[in-house]
C-alpha cells in the first residue's frame, strides 16, 4: 500500500465523481470531527472550561509554600531554579517573596511594597499555615485531646492529722 500524493489524488477523484468505491480507497487520515478541531485551544490546558482556564493560569504560590520560602531559602532558590530567567520580568532579578511575584523594575517593586495587596500578604502569612495534621483533625481522623498528660505515677502517701 502506497501513501503519499497519489493516494490523496485517487481520493479527491472519487469523492468528485462521488463514485461509489471510494470508500475501498486507503484513507490517509481520520475522519475530521468537527469538536475536537474547533476546540484545539482547550485541549492545550486538558481542561475545555474556560473560567477553569483562566483560574489554573493566574493561581499563585499558596500561602504553606511561601512561608516555607520564607523560613528556608534553599526552598525558594529550588523554586527559582524552575523558572528560567529569560521568561520572567526583569529577567528575573526583583522578586516579592512575600507575594510570590516578578517585577519588571525596582520602581515597581517599590510601589508594590507600599501597596495594598502586599500588606495584606505579609498579614496573611504572620498565622502558621495549615498542616496536614490540622487537615486530619478537621475530618475527625484524629482527635485532639490537648497536651499530652505526664505518666501515672502511684499517688504518695501523705499522712494528715485531722482535728478532734
Amino acid at each position: 500500500m502506497q501513501f503519499g500524493l497519489e493516494t490523496c489524488i485517487t481520493e479527491i477523484l472519487c469523492l468528485e465523481t462521488k463514485s461509489p468505491n471510494h470508500c475501498d480507497q486507503p484513507q490517509l487520515r481520520a475522519p475530521c470531527n468537527p469538536r475536537t478541531t474547533s476546540s484545539r485551544k482547550a485541549a492545550i490546558m486538558g481542561v475545555e472550561n474556560k473560567k477553569t482556564r483562566t483560574k489554573t493560569r493566574r493561581h499563585t504560590r499558596d500561602l504553606d509554600q511561601i512561608k516555607s520560602d520564607l523560613l528556608s531559602s534553599k526552598h525558594l532558590s529550588q523554586y527559582k531554579a524552575t523558572k528560567s530567567t529569560e521568561d520572567l520580568p526583569g529577567l528575573g532579578e526583583f522578586y516579592c517573596v512575600e507575594c510570590a511575584k516578578w517585577f519588571e523594575g525596582e520602581n515597581s517593586q517599590r510601589t508594590h511594597l507600599k501597596g495594598k495587596n502586599h500588606k495584606r500578604r505579609v498579614k496573611a502569612l504572620k498565622d502558621e499555615p495549615y498542616s496536614q495534621k490540622e487537615a486530619e483533625a478537621a475530618i475527625g481522623l484524629r482527635t485532639d485531646n490537648g497536651p499530652p498528660r505526664t505518666s501515672m505515677s502511684k499517688p504518695k502517701d501523705v499522712e494528715v492529722e485531722m482535728a478532734t
